[in-house]
């Protein structure tokens, strides 16, 4: 007898909890504005289910992955596993700057970078975990772990401590069309968290570095850098003096 694709979505979700906990992950609630399942339905096509990671390295930043589980078309279910770098006290500081000083694009504004697992051996088609019925479950549970051990960990350990933050933020984008420009999401987000862990130099010498730049990425501008670099001025006076405004 077939198991439903909501059964197979709790053995999933209960086998993945006990593997990440074994790890030091702890569950969580999402950590981004779409919610844990589908809204609207008994019988939601997809859930989302988060756990944080023990230790991100670097106060007030948290590292997470993430499973969106999705009901397949034929049966089954399908894994998109995520890793997340977020930070809510970024957003808490970012909540109050102008639009026009953020940079384009419709992330939380908790977020600093995320990857799909697949990224890192499918690059150009990242795909799914399948899960095409019970006996599937265990396998994989498996290849998310491995993942996660592996290639993800090490994607980790990129964002592991303040100053390596300050390198991955002027390295070009890994990600998207725009490879050879950094993320001005990631790098605002760096900007912020350096002065919130006492690298107030280094968040002023990050951010001139940047606005001397000639090139920005596609979901940047000049004009934008410049509205960020002052809406940090006016929320931090420790900032101000370190750029000289």
């Amino acid at each position: 007898m077939a198991v439903s694709t909501a059964r197979l979505t709790k053995m999933v979700v209960e086998q993945l909890t006990e593997a990440l906990a074994a790890e030091g992950f702890v569950s969580s609630e999402p950590l981004d504005s779409a919610g844990g399942s589908e809204p609207g339905t008994r019988t939601p096509s997809w859930t989302s289910v988060w756990f944080i990671a023990p230790d991100s390295g670097v106060p007030h930043m948290t590292a997470a992955v993430e499973a969106y589980i999705q009901r397949g078309n034929y049966g089954g279910v399908g894994i998109t596993a995520r890793a997340w770098i977020v930070s809510s006290a970024v957003e808490d500081v970012l909540r109050g700057f102008s639009a026009d000083a953020l940079a384009k694009g419709g992330w939380d504004l908790n977020y600093m970078e995320a990857v799909n697992f697949g990224f890192f051996e499918r690059p150009l088609d990242p795909g799914e975990i399948s899960v095409g019925g019970e006996p599937g479950v265990v396998h994989a549970v498996g290849e998310f772990m491995r993942l996660l051990r592996g290639p993800v960990a090490e994607w980790f350990s990129r964002f592991g401590d303040s100053s390596k933050l300050l390198e991955v933020a002027r390295a070009a984008s890994t990600q998207g069309m725009d490879r050879e420009n950094p993320h001005p999401v990631l790098l605002r987000a760096v900007v912020v968290l350096s002065v919130l862990n006492g690298r107030v130099g280094d968040s002023a010498t990050l951010m001139d570095w940047y606005l001397r730049r000639d090139v920005f990425h596609k979901w940047d501008s000049l004009d934008r850098a410049l509205a960020f670099d002052a809406e940090m001025s006016r929320r931090f006076p420790q900032y101000a003096q370190a750029r000289g405004h």
